[in-house]
């Protein structure tokens, strides 16, 4: 159960990996990647854009109210700006990649010293009752 719930965060980490790795965004005027969020894109723009890379269209116009951002705008990152959060991300699924592994070392270490427990146990109950159990 424990694993499973691991599993699904080590899952959401990835998607959230792949989501902010996969939104690079160029034009004239504009920066290298732009962190969209629905305040800042018209529907009409949504509308237009292509609905897989969420990249704007072709037409020279920017996604906020047809005005070029600058890096300084809200919700807007250069791309050293960027590559900085992805090492941090990549560092922290990392981090938490060797914490699992080291947890599944653990849990497997305490599950055979458990089964050699049980051994010993049951060894010696066929012992004390004269009968073997399978």
């Amino acid at each position: 159960e424990e694993n499973a719930k691991l599993s699904a965060n080590i899952k959401l980490l990835q998607d959230e990996v792949v989501q902010l790795s996969c939104r690079p965004i160029k034009g004239h005027g504009e920066p290298d990647f732009v962190l969209s969020s629905p305040v800042q894109q018209s529907p009409k723009l949504n509308e237009r854009a292509s609905p897989m890379t969420g990249h704007s269209p072709m037409n020279g116009h920017s996604p906020v109210n047809g005005h070029s951002p600058t890096a300084s705008s809200p919700g807007h990152v250069t791309t050293e700006q960027a590559l900085v959060v992805q090492q941090s991300l990549v560092k922290v699924l990392e981090e938490n990649k060797a914490r699992l592994l080291a947890d599944l070392h653990a849990t497997g270490a305490e599950r055979d010293r458990l089964r050699r427990e049980l051994d010993d146990v049951t060894k010696k109950h066929e012992e004390l009752s004269g009968h073997a159990y399978e």
